[in-house]
């Protein structure tokens, strides 16, 4: 799996500008591994793990994936709805894509923490 920080880049993954609509500071709760590949209908998906390194269950999350030019520019986003997550584990999500993108970036934004802790 390819691990991938919004502003940092690795493999597929190229270096851009913090997007705007990412919930600033996401990478210090969250880490997102991902891949892209097909699906088992030949559909270009975008597949990974939302892990949350927090001490708070989150909820509400929405991951988006940008698809990018050759230039670091979105041409196309994508958003999905993850479900909570608790301390310490992850939770498993699919975007299908074009497939005719270049690079993508990945954000988070919109979570909420949940007090107490364990399910």
């Amino acid at each position: 799996m390819m691990l991938c920080l919004l502003a940092l880049g690795l493999g597929a993954c190229s270096v851009v500008p913090r997007d705007e609509t990412s919930q600033t500071g996401f990478e210090r709760y969250f880490r997102v591994e991902w891949v892209t590949g097909e699906s088992a209908r030949g559909v270009p998906m975008f597949t990974g793990y939302v892990f949350n390194q927090h001490v708070y269950p989150a909820e509400g999350l929405r991951l988006f994936v940008d698809e990018l030019d050759n230039f670091g520019q979105p041409i196309l986003r994508k958003t999905v709805y993850v479900p909570s997550i608790l301390p310490g584990s992850r939770s498993y999500f699919e975007v299908p894509i074009t497939g005719t993108a270049k690079n993508y970036r990945v954000g988070l934004y919109g979570w909420e923490w949940r007090a107490g802790g364990g399910a």
